[in-house]
């Protein structure tokens, strides 16, 4: 496969550098290693101060649609050609922002907006450039956004160690501009016509509309971020809230991510070789295993094998969307679907942390929000076993042969 500035090789390299340096991993995840000292400065609790990411994934979820429809008729490179530049701006901003609470919701409110013209677009691209690897090369791209927390949260506890906050998202800011922005530029380009081969046909040969199967992947995808989403914030506090230390809890996590960087090239590959939805009813039934073993283990390796589900869970939540909204729609009508969906997931997304930290704060345990998070994350796998097999390449190309 040979690398020009339109080919999919070049289309995997400009997303993967686009998802590094995302918003969510510059905006939302950031603010783990800013929060402490952002509260202090501006005299708030955790609460008030945590409202920001809600505020944030809810912004995602409402522009999501409207970035799909743009997205189906402007194709994606126009559309992420404006998310790329805009964060680098928001992003040198933020220091301004910030210095209110107002101002802070405001900044992550633009966070989730462009949130959604990150993870709408660049799905469509991989999806439109690829069919037989398709799993693969959407499972690679998407491992960018833990490759780039792991890359970015040492530097930037650095930076915020020696001088400052305001000068971290600067920071941020020309790790966007000189890393995503010229690769976007270069290498991010929709094929022509935007359709990747046979596969991308309605399979029904109908107008493509919302369908039984769409409403069933919008509600697992509810559960999967009330579930795992909503678990990923309380991880600490749950671990710790057992008797376990702080360190053997970041060990713990370390091995959660770990799990989720290597499952979502796992993934990816199960994914081109059986049908997605059971695929991923296998791994979303596991991490609600893994969410129960780290609440009730009694041992080291039930606790390791939790976080090793759980993070493997995690791993699948973007790749496995998008695998099946390109399976089960034309790559024309690709983001409208896929934002649909993803709206469903990021409204999960909101209710999670609240909802399971709300649990803590009335019942003084994390049993009761552990197990509901358990719960949520089988009723999301039963949802994905419910839908039809999602087709493969292999299967698509056999109908169209015969």
């Amino acid at each position: 496969m040979s690398l020009t500035l339109r080919s999919p090789a070049a289309a995997v390299i400009g997303a993967f550098a686009c998802i590094l340096l995302n918003p969510a991993v510059v905006g939302f995840f950031s603010f783990t290693i800013f929060f402490t000292t952002l509260a202090k400065e501006l005299g708030y609790g955790r609460g008030v101060m945590g409202l920001a990411i809600t505020i944030g994934t809810l912004a995602a979820a409402a522009a999501a649609p409207i970035v799909g429809r743009l997205t189906d008729r402007r194709g994606s490179r126009r559309v992420i050609l404006i998310g790329v530049p805009a964060l680098a701006v928001l992003l040198c901003e933020m220091p301004t922002l910030c210095k209110s609470l107002i101002g802070l919701y405001f900044g992550f409110a633009l966070v989730g907006i462009l949130v959604a013209f990150y993870y709408v677009p660049l799905p469509r691209v991989i999806a439109s450039w690829f069919d037989a690897r398709r799993g693969l090369a959407l499972g690679f791209v998407m491992a960018g956004t833990g490759a780039g927390s792991a890359i970015m949260s040492p530097i930037i506890a650095s930076v915020t160690a020696s001088a400052g906050w305001q000068t971290s998202y600067l920071v941020l800011a020309a790790g966007v501009a000189v890393i995503s922005l010229p690769c976007a530029l270069l290498f991010v380009h929709d094929p022509a016509g935007s359709v990747a081969g046979p596969a991308t046909r309605d399979l029904q040969g109908e107008k493509p509309h919302i369908t039984r199967q769409l409403l069933i992947l919008a509600l697992a995808y509810f559960f999967i971020g009330l579930s795992l989403d909503g678990m990923v914030i309380n991880f600490f506090p749950m671990v710790t809230g057992r008797g376990i230390s702080g360190a053997e809890a970041a060990s713990l996590f370390s091995v959660a991510s770990i799990a989720m960087f290597v499952g979502r090239i796992g993934c990816g590959y199960l994914l081109d070789m059986l049908p997605a939805n059971r695929v991923g009813s296998v791994i979303i039934a596991g991490s609600g295993a893994g969410i129960a073993m780290l609440q009730f283990g009694n041992s080291t390796p039930q606790l390791m094998l939790g976080a090793v589900l759980f993070g493997l869970g995690v791993s699948t939540e973007l790749d496995l969307i998008s695998y099946i909204i390109s399976r089960i729609y034309p790559i024309e009508s690709f983001s409208r679907f896929f934002s649909f969906v993803y709206a469903f997931f990021m409204i999960g997304t909101s209710a999670g942390p609240p909802v399971l930290g709300g649990l803590y704060d009335w019942l003084g345990s994390n049993v009761i929000g552990s197990s509901v998070a358990a719960a949520a994350a089988v009723l999301a796998a039963l949802s994905l076993a419910a839908m039809l097999p999602t087709p493969t390449h292999s299967m698509v190309m056999r109908e169209v042969l015969e």
